[in-house]
């Protein structure tokens, strides 16, 4: 088998570069696998380097790197044949935890030694693609200042938090409509996701009822919340209960249209951005293939 790795330099390495490296020729030595590796240099590269490896031959892309990486290398490979491969780095690892892939590097090497062909679906917003789970509202907003305060600025859970309780007090719902079975709902919620899988990342299941390749979206809709409700609640976040709460609406769709009074920031797979009023929701079943462990019943 062919294999390109897609290494970004600067995703949450605990290791250099060489370094990581030389542990893929070393954990991977004696496998029969032709291999090559590939350093991502900018923001976007992964996209290209996996749609040439495509055209190459390759028949597995494994991404090297956080979310955003996994999310530029899949990007690449949706309706290819060709299949993802995920050696997880970043910070969340949302999609890397869904598929059960080991969170350190000799068991993700482990793993994809181990691995299978699977079909999974892909998310779709106004024609991008995301593959773990995408949203609008408060933790849109939380996403976007976490991201502007640049990538040399300490990372990780603590700082995310920081903010997102900083931003809660001061945080304005905006009104919101949102198309469900042919209804148009009028809200102004706390937030929405739209999920292809369960959770974030780091371990938050905000769609617990969400699979991978079940050929639908799961419309997480999360009420306003009062500070007492939301300390009460969030540890629901953490064990798969959060869709039993009063203030969750949950649906399961192939399709919604989300309207807004102005353009703003929504995320998809962790990256922030900012998109026009009127967001497209859909989905792909079975359009990208994943090289992941078996899974379990």
């Amino acid at each position: 088998m062919r294999i390109k790795f897609v290494l970004n330099p600067v995703a949450g390495m605990r290791r250099s570069p060489g370094k990581v490296v030389n542990l893929l020729r070393r954990e991977l030595r004696g496998s029969l696998w032709d291999f090559d590796i590939a350093l991502t240099e900018q923001s976007g590269h992964g996209y290209y380097i996996a749609q040439e490896a495509v055209k190459q031959g390759y028949e597995l892309v494994v991404a090297i790197g956080g979310d955003g990486t996994v999310k530029e290398v899949a990007s690449g490979l949706v309706h290819t044949g060709a299949a993802l491969g995920i050696i997880p780095s970043g910070s969340g690892n949302g999609l890397a935890r869904d598929l059960r892939i080991p969170l350190n590097l000799k068991g993700a090497c482990r793993a994809l030694l181990e691995g299978n062909r699977r079909e999974v679906d892909t998310g779709v917003i106004n024609g991008k693609y995301f593959f773990s789970t995408a949203g609008l509202g408060f933790d849109a907003r939380v996403g976007l200042l976490y991201n502007q305060r640049g990538k040399r600025r300490r990372r990780g859970a603590f700082p995310y938090f920081y903010i997102g309780m900083r931003e809660f007090f001061l945080y304005q719902p905006e009104p919101i409509q949102v198309r469900i079975d042919r209804d148009d709902i009028k809200i102004s919620p706390l937030l929405i996701t739209i999920a292809n899988c369960k959770q974030y990342g780091s371990g938050a299941q905000i769609a617990p009822r969400a699979k991978i390749d079940d050929g639908l979206l799961d419309l997480c809709i999360l009420s306003n919340l009062s500070l007492f409700q939301a300390l009460l609640h969030l540890p629901k976040l953490f064990t798969g209960k959060i869709d039993s709460i009063p203030q969750m609406d949950y649906h399961q769709i192939t399709q919604t249209e989300i309207l807004r009074e102005k353009p703003g920031p929504i995320h998809m797979d962790g990256d922030p951005l900012i998109e026009p009023p009127q967001l497209k929701v859909s989905i792909l079943p079975k359009s990208l293939v994943v090289w992941a462990p078996f899974e379990k019943n």
